[in-house]
């Protein structure tokens, strides 16, 4: 097995340990936005299953955009992974490189290519090459955060290809990097080094050298994924079945305070048989995570015997089709309201879930103090001349368009896209464009990259104000951090400012608080380059450019084929949603800027394109990217709301 060239040090594990871990619930870091080689690989397999005959005319751009993102996601590949995988890479590339057409007209080749590839990547072989990526991406301390993540999102992509448990893994790595004792003892168990685990006798630390914690981190990687019997429960309220307890196959309902009742007795009836996972009283998961109230119904779905990388997600797909089917074919659309959360049964014991389960919140808490929206109401009516310019059959149907497109994309993907793409349509006559994507290369391309540039910019100075690993004085590290941010972030009343000119004059400071190896550092120090070294600037404005033409093709394929009756990949509808609202919010800004104050949408379009293109003017006449972005040095700019 090959191993690392050189021995990573304590901050490099410790630092590999902190963004490693697999966080299902909170993801502190930013959604990748590239598609790795599993997720493209998958989006391209579903192109090719597509049952439309292909037509140049309407489909060669979504197949040409799909080709293209497989071939980034294959040039982005770490160097050991694409050893590993190389002879099927090369195959894969070869057949993108004959282009849509060709492709599309023999599709048989490389979809025979793509199924080889992800079998490859599905090996234990494979996981273990991503690992040694992993590992000498974060030894570079020249890594940008965004090459770390990307690394760490294949890492967990490839696990999950492989049948692995992303969390269970995550919490096995990430426990023995940091020398945890508990995490030590465990692993060792599963490998077979101790006979029995005894949780209450392990130390807090194992005391194991770097170089035996990462062969054991290895030995993990390479164990062949274990099978284990998974039983998933989940709670419905407003629903009933007939009788105590109803069996639909491997799904099973029951009355759930009749449940929770008979499995809390001592002695529970002889015609009751309960399930093993209920027997267990001394698991602080089970019946004491049920619901409370009377009104309630659990379901139970056996997965059987098997390896899986994430099992409630697979039962939470199974349970919600079948009651979802229900309630339409039955017309009770609002019947049958699955709780949030669900309790995880393996081999006969619960061994995690929720913490409880409980009504999914519809509304975000709104504390009165904090509310800025009459001072935005106030604004606005200022600029409109008051408010019987709400009146104006103008600024009523883009107020319409608003509220439809906010309801459409709530919280789904898929309208998000339709409806979105709808909205740039019919904004793009305004300023005499015939289409969505002519629209928004023309006027959002630039100002996205912008945005992009700051929020970058403002991400990585609060990252290392915020970040709780300091250098060795915490106390004094923690104070000076503390006066830093006092001339950076300006709390008001109800809004937050952030002064990006101060921000960047303190980066050094800053960065010299932090430990070297960790995110907040690291994130730093590439902002540091980015912005003193004019060559520099402009590859990272190029390549926010060219991310945004990929996001854009991906969007024009995804919506295309919700449209059409084509494919797309969870992932890709995803990514697409994202990119889409950031578009709609934009260009919806632009317009309500015009028609409040009565002015002409095209002259207001234009305005905002100009003032996009003075800070490329700046760039490109030599004064570097800041004097480019803040050539005014007006300090101060809120950064809450929300488009």
């Amino acid at each position: 097995m090959e191993s690392t060239s050189e021995q990573p040090d304590e901050e490099v594990l410790s630092e590999c340990s902190d963004v490693l871990r697999w966080r299902p619930f909170s993801n502190p870091y930013p959604v990748q936005r590239r598609l790795d080689i599993t997720l493209a690989a998958e989006e391209m397999l579903a192109w090719l299953s597509d049952h439309r005959r292909f037509e140049p005319r309407h489909h060669r751009t979504g197949w040409a955009s799909v080709l293209k993102e497989l071939a980034q996601a294959v040039d982005d590949l770490g160097p050991r992974l694409r050893k590993a995988l190389e002879p099927h890479l090369q195959l894969v590339r070869t057949e993108c490189d004959r282009g849509p057409v060709l492709v599309a007209d023999d599709r048989t080749v490389l979809r025979s290519h793509l199924a080889a590839l992800l079998s490859q990547i599905g090996e234990r072989g494979s996981l273990y090459a991503a690992w040694l990526d992993v590992l000498g991406r974060f030894q570079d301390s020249n890594a940008t955060v965004e090459s770390c993540l990307a690394i760490r999102s294949l890492f967990w992509n490839i696990a999950k290809s492989g049948g692995r448990s992303q969390q269970g893994l995550s919490q096995s790595i990430c426990g023995v990097l940091v020398d945890d004792g508990l995490q030590v003892h465990l692993a060792m168990f599963e490998l077979g080094d101790i006979q029995e685990p005894r949780v209450r006798e392990y130390p807090s630390r194992a005391n194991l050298s770097a170089g035996e914690r990462l062969h054991l981190v290895e030995r993990l990687i390479m164990q062949e994924p274990t099978a284990h019997h998974h039983v998933i429960w989940h709670a419905f309220t407003k629903a009933t079945i007939d009788g105590m307890q109803t069996q639909l196959g491997d799904l099973t309902l029951y009355h759930g305070p009749w449940l929770v009742d008979v499995a809390k007795m001592e002695t529970p009836p002889t015609w009751v048989e309960l399930p093993e996972e209920l027997k267990d009283r001394e698991s602080i998961w089970g019946i004491t995570r049920f619901p409370e109230n009377n009104d309630f119904v659990l379901t139970r779905t056996d997965l059987g015997r098997q390896s899986l990388s994430n099992a409630p997600r697979v039962a939470g797909e199974i349970v919600d089709a079948i009651v979802d089917l229900a309630k339409y074919r039955s017309g009770r659309r609002h019947n049958w309201t699955r709780l949030d959360g669900h309790l995880h049964a393996v081999d006969g014991r619960f061994a995690g879930g929720s913490m409880s389960f409980h009504e999914a919140r519809s509304e975000v808490d709104v504390i009165p103090s904090m509310d800025a929206v009459i001072d935005e109401m106030e604004e606005i009516s200022s600029r409109a001349g008051g408010a019987s310019r709400f009146r104006d059959s103008d600024v009523r149907k883009w107020s319409e368009t608003l509220n439809w497109w906010r309801e459409a994309s709530a919280g789904h993907d898929a309208g998000a896209v339709l409806v979105g793409v709808r909205v740039l349509d019919s904004i793009a006559p305004h300023v005499q464009l015939a289409d969505w994507d002519s629209y928004a290369r023309r006027y959002l391309l630039w100002s996205n990259v912008r945005g992009e540039l700051l929020h970058a910019i403002k991400r990585s100075i609060e990252d290392g104000i915020y970040s709780n690993r300091l250098t060795r004085d915490g106390q004094a590290t923690a104070e000076a951090k503390q006066a830093i941010e006092r001339k950076i972030v300006k709390h008001g009343r109800k809004m937050t400012y952030f002064n990006y000119e101060e921000a960047v004059s303190q980066m050094e400071a800053i960065e010299r608080l932090n430990e070297p190896h960790t995110v907040a550092a690291r994130g730093l120090r590439a902002l540091r380059r980015r912005l003193s070294d004019p060559s520099q600037s402009q590859a990272w404005i190029s390549l926010l450019r060219d991310d945004w033409t990929t996001r854009a093709a991906r969007l024009a394929r995804v919506r295309d084929a919700l449209a059409h009756g084509g494919p797309a990949t969870e992932e890709s509808l995803s990514y697409a949603a994202k990119f889409v609202r950031n578009l709609v919010g934009s260009s919806m800004y632009i317009v309500f800027d015009a028609v409040l104050a009565g002015d002409d949408i095209l002259a207001r379009h234009d305005s905002f394109r100009e003032d996009q293109t003075k800070w490329r003017e700046r760039m490109r006449a030599g004064l570097g990217l800041t004097p480019a972005l803040f050539p005014d040095l007006e300090g101060f700019d809120s950064e809450d709301g929300d488009h």
